[in-house]
């Protein structure tokens, strides 16, 4: 399973985020035809690369790498109603991803795939506002450190 995948189905399956975003999810990035009141996107950050922490005996790897949440609530600039929700559903993805640690199953495969994050942390590029004209869309985003082991990328050793 791909860490990103993994992401989603955290985030997926959050009761209070999918309250207050019902189902509008997208990796990479929001569709040029999404036509929703609210969307959350998620992608690797450009700013940043994969690192490699180190390998455990036997060939896995603990892995760093940085993501980027976009909150993202259509309506006018200086709305408060649309400013406010979109600020709501940034602290709630911030609630299902910073400090989660544990096992993320995907249940869609088969066999089920699984990966093992060691820790989701927020990094000091979290909770930033913009708006964008173009797109008449309120945006917050937030950056996060996921730490996590690959067993994917399995290193061959001399035995």
């Amino acid at each position: 399973m791909e860490i990103e995948t993994a992401l989603y189905q955290i985030l997926k399956n959050n009761a209070p985020l999918t309250a207050l975003n019902a189902a509008r999810l997208f990796s990479g990035e929001v569709a040029q035809k999404w036509d929703g009141p609210t969307a959350i996107a998620i992608r690797p950050s450009p700013s940043k690369n994969r690192e490699i922490i180190r390998t455990f005996e036997g060939g896995c790897t603990l892995v760093n790498e940085w993501f980027i949440t976009f909150s993202v609530v259509r309506g006018a600039q200086g709305a408060t109603y649309p400013y406010t929700t979109c600020n709501k559903l940034d602290r709630a993805v911030i609630a299902a991803l910073d400090e989660f640690a544990g096992t993320v199953i995907d249940p869609a495969t088969s066999p089920t795939e699984s990966i093992e994050v060691q820790e989701i942390i927020t990094t000091d590029n979290t909770h930033l506002y913009g708006y964008d004209d173009k797109t008449k869309t309120h945006q917050f985003i937030s950056e996060f450190r996921v730490s996590y082991t690959d067993v994917s990328r399995i290193v061959l050793q001399n035995p």
